[in-house]
């Protein structure tokens, strides 16, 4: 079997979580090959565009062939950026097909709009696709949601999620949405993100005696309400005044969250610690005691897992799957409330004991590890193939 895994998004602009889909396949015998149309944003690439290789090519990474483009978006062109994103996709197909020929299955990251380029050569050739839907923006409990589908979008929608062979929720909060465009002939599965669980492992030795520290692992958007988070961590400085903030990513030199953090007395408790690869992530994870997400829009988000996988308990807003973020691995509170996530802060700190690392890392193994993913993909595979 060979699978071509098709992301709408892929590094440097995320999408490390198909690479780590790719490799969990690859694990259990599944021939990977991934078509990689990467759009890099206009203001963040404007001055270092010609950095990257202006034409398609072949590489190997993990083991794993690649078929790597990168192209500049235009400016406030939405839907023309859409077009042409899709216009070079098929290109890039009929260059992978003269070299390969066709994949026995086309696997693809979100509807948008890998699933509508999916479409589109499945109508040409006849390749059968899946499409695995990530964006938060499908979720019925992530608020403003419904603003980010105008009616310009439905079309494509349709076509991407109605010819599908099967579709991939990460969590069942994206069901009710996505079956509205995909309608009742198409298989919903519901399979976690993957996360490589060996190397987010629990920390052995226990924490040195030091404040309290939480820690969050997202670049800044406004997706990911940092200006609650901001809002509820001075409430917590208030009573806990020797509590530690850790923050990971990029873009907090967004102005508007400048005069925001400049404001606080707490500020001085926050650390940022800018953009981290991998070994970054866990060796702040490993010093930290719990992770605090406050975002407005998610599906499941992967840093989360990543957490979850070094035992770490979780405070989140209501937007993270219930099913992933039980009353044993942490505390789910109210979107967009600064007052109730501090709370469930406040919460944590106090009641920390009573959360097991070794349990929720175990329920993280069974969750997304890459041999769990992998097995449950592959039978959706196997279904399409054999009938």
């Amino acid at each position: 079997m060979r699978v071509l895994q098709l992301p709408s998004w892929y590094i440097p602009e995320g999408g490390m979580f198909c690479t780590e889909q790719s490799i969990a396949l690859k694990q259990v015998g599944v021939e990977v090959h991934i078509l990689a149309n990467v759009a890099l944003p206009w203001r963040k690439y404007k001055s270092r565009i010609y950095s990257f290789p202006r034409k398609p090519f072949f590489t190997e990474e993990n083991g794993i062939t690649l078929l790597r483009y990168y192209a500049k978006r235009i400016p406030l062109a939405d839907m023309w950026n859409m077009k042409l994103w899709v216009r070079n996709t098929l290109r890039l197909y009929d260059m992978y097909f003269e070299k390969f020929g066709h994949p026995d299955i086309i696997h693809t990251h979100s509807s948008m709009w890998a699933g509508y380029a999916a479409a589109l050569i499945k109508q040409r050739y006849g390749v059968p696709y899946v499409i695995t839907e990530h964006r938060g923006r499908f979720s019925e409990n992530s608020i403003e949601s419904d603003e980010l589908f105008p009616l310009s979008y439905h079309p494509f929608l349709y076509q991407a999620f109605e010819n599908a062979h099967s579709i991939i929720i990460v969590s069942e909060q994206l069901r009710k949405k996505v079956a509205l465009y995909a309608g009742e002939n198409v298989p919903i599965y519901t399979i976690s993100n993957v996360v490589n669980t060996d190397f987010y492992a629990e920390k052995k030795e226990q924490n040195p005696i030091r404040p309290f520290t939480f820690i969050n692992a997202n670049s800044y958007h406004f997706a990911k309400a940092y200006d609650v988070l901001l809002d509820a961590f001075e409430k917590v400085y208030a009573q806990y005044p020797e509590t530690t903030l850790l923050l990971l990513g990029n873009g907090f030199d967004d102005a508007q969250f400048v005069v925001q953090l400049n404001k606080l007395r707490s500020k001085n408790k926050i650390e940022f610690k800018g953009y981290q690869p991998p070994e970054g992530v866990l060796h702040y994870l490993h010093k930290s005691d719990s992770f605090v997400l406050s975002s407005r829009i998610e599906a499941q988000p992967v840093a989360i897992l990543e957490a979850m996988s070094c035992g770490l308990p979780i405070v989140c807003t209501e937007v993270v799957p219930s099913e992933i973020v039980t009353p044993t691995i942490g505390v789910r509170c109210k979107t967009d409330n600064a007052d109730a996530l501090a709370e469930a802060m406040i919460y944590m700190i106090e009641h920390h004991a009573n959360f097991s690392s070794t349990d929720i890392r175990q329920f993280a193994v069974s969750v997304c590890s890459q041999k769990a993913v992998a097995s449950q993909i592959l039978a959706v595979y196997k279904q399409i193939i054999h009938g």
